[in-house]
């Protein structure tokens, strides 16, 4: 583990690092695979929506009666942010 958004791992004891990575495995596991990152730029006049997909996905881009389904989950989630 090399480092996070707040600057490094430096400070932290390897024991510290190592429960964060514990964590971090957990959380991702707790999760599943990444399938996709649903967008949305907000503009005064204009919204710009787009579906990304990651190298790691199983997410087939022409089937958009799933896609669709995550975008529902991604409007989901943000209702309730």
């Amino acid at each position: 583990m090399t480092g996070d958004r707040r600057g490094g791992y430096s400070h932290l004891t390897a024991e510290q690092v190592a429960a964060i990575g514990r964590a971090d495995a957990e959380v991702s596991a707790t999760r599943g695979r990444h399938l996709a990152r649903v967008v949305v730029d907000v503009y005064e006049r204009d919204e710009d929506a787009q579906v990304q997909v990651p190298r790691e996905s199983d997410l087939d881009v022409t089937d958009t009666s799933r896609v669709a389904a995550l975008v529902q989950r991604a409007a989901e989630a943000l209702r309730s942010w």
